[in-house]
């Protein structure tokens, strides 16, 4: 009877090791997941949710439009209008209206972020500029959507200048804060001023309120930025093309 026991017990353990094994190779039943090797970039890609049917109570959130990190080479087409402060009449009147045709650079990315603070456009927007191609810098524009600021070997800030908003291609946006303020001013008209008798090139922080709006995919940008600068002698409007 001994010996019987003991080769039950045997039998037992043999059955109880291949019921492991088998487990442990099926996996509890559960279904593998492959990967196919395609993975988002989302440090350049920006994801843009559309509805497609706002009446629509299915809870559809639309398709997914993706812009991804893109630059353009581009055009712009400025115009000027000089205004100076009258003294006796105490309004600023008109001095001259000049217009300007240079070659730009225009850079779209995902919103600027640092730690848990994100810029809440849905894309991140520069244009500058190309100064290569010019010395004169008169009727140059300088935009930037946020940027960040570097306050120390240990700390970094995220400055946001615009407020845009997307309905499919098309864009608007408004510029909400110069951050003069922190001396970071990154939205810049260069004009001349009359210093003395001596007209100067210098750039000019443009004031709040300007507006921008156009389109822009991952082929095409269009822009028209129109405002004035902070001291509002130097009202503006610039047609950007890339």
């Amino acid at each position: 009877m001994g010996f019987k026991n003991n080769q039950i017990v045997v039998r037992l353990s043999k059955i109880t090791v291949l019921l492991v094994i088998f487990l442990m190779t099926c996996g509890g039943g559960g279904k593998e997941t492959k990967s196919n090797g395609n993975f988002l970039d989302t440090a350049n890609s920006v994801i843009q949710y559309e509805k497609d049917n706002p009446s629509s109570s299915q809870g559809n959130f639309g398709q997914e439009k993706i812009i991804s990190k893109r630059s353009f080479s581009g055009s712009a087409n400025m115009t000027i209008q000089y205004y100076r402060y009258d003294p006796f009449s105490g309004r600023d009147v008109f001095v001259e209206e000049k217009q300007y045709h240079y070659s730009v650079y225009i850079f779209t990315k995902a919103p600027l972020k640092i730690g848990a603070i994100s810029e809440s456009n849905p894309i991140n927007i520069s244009i500058y500029p190309n100064r290569d191609s010019s010395t004169v810098k008169e009727g140059h524009i300088d935009i930037k959507s946020a940027t960040l600021l570097t306050v120390n070997s240990f700390q970094d800030l995220l400055l946001q200048y615009w407020n845009l908003t997307f309905v499919g291609d098309k864009f608007s946006g408004t510029l909400v804060d110069t951050h003069t303020a922190e001396a970071s001013a990154a939205n810049l008209l260069w004009a001349w001023e009359d210093m003395a008798g001596l007209k100067t090139i210098k750039p000019f922080p443009i004031a709040v309120n300007t507006t921008m709006q156009g389109v822009v995919s991952n082929t095409e940008f269009k822009l028209t930025i129109q405002g004035t600068t902070t001291d509002t002698y130097r009202k503006f409007v610039v047609n950007i093309t890339g």
